[in-house]
């Protein structure tokens, strides 16, 4: 039941955290090596959705249930088990320090979009569709797409890096056995190693 009035006196952080997972589930769903071509439809009309929306829902909360409405669409569509390494490194930073799940989604996705474009082209032309979306046409599609999803994260009131929410350096090396033993590193379209957990963890602090 996608009924806008449930998400009426959602506190706008709260907002702002469900609105990155989905767009987290939106992108990884149509990057994972599990994509499928109807995934692939349900992921780039979702981010269309949270596109015109999701800035909105956060800061108009109560008074646009327009908004808060097509973001439970668009989180619906982007629901998916498909996912990758951001939730890889997502999991046990919630489990481990606190991370709210959209927060932790929200800090890591930049950095798992630059080190995932750069495995191949391939792997770049889908972050090349996610782009068109959004406008950007950068060549350097890993680098210009992590800029506007931190940008995006910056405007929604976010934390954008793991020192922000009390995760320490020397919990690096917990966070990295965590995501190595997460399933969804098993479906990130560039194969990961514990030493590029590690970077990506250090980069994020």
């Amino acid at each position: 039941i996608l009924d806008p009035d449930t998400t009426r006196t959602l506190p706008p952080k709260v907002a702002a955290a469900t609105g990155m997972d989905a767009v987290t589930h939106a992108i990884e769903g149509y990057v994972s090596t599990d994509w499928s071509p109807h995934q692939d439809a349900r992921s780039l009309h979702a981010l269309r959705m949270i596109r015109d929306n999701i800035e909105r829902a956060v800061e108009r909360g109560e008074e646009d249930e327009e908004a808060r409405g097509n973001m439970l669409i668009a989180a619906n569509l982007a629901m998916t088990l498909a996912l990758g390494s951001v939730h890889a490194m997502s999991h046990p930073a919630g489990a481990q320090f606190g991370v709210p799940h959209g927060v932790a989604n929200a800090i890591h996705l930049p950095h798992v979009i630059r080190h995932n474009a750069a495995g191949s082209d391939e792997i770049a032309d889908r972050y090349r569709d996610i782009g068109e979306i959004f406008d950007i046409a950068d060549q350097e599609i890993g680098e210009a797409l992590a800029a506007y999803v931190t940008d995006l994260v910056g405007r929604l009131g976010l934390p954008t890096r793991l020192s922000q929410v009390g995760v320490p350096e020397d919990g690096i090396d917990a966070l990295v056995e965590g995501a190595m033993g997460d399933g969804t590193t098993l479906l990130n379209p560039r194969e990961m190693s514990e030493e590029d957990y590690a970077e990506l963890y250090r980069a994020a602090l």
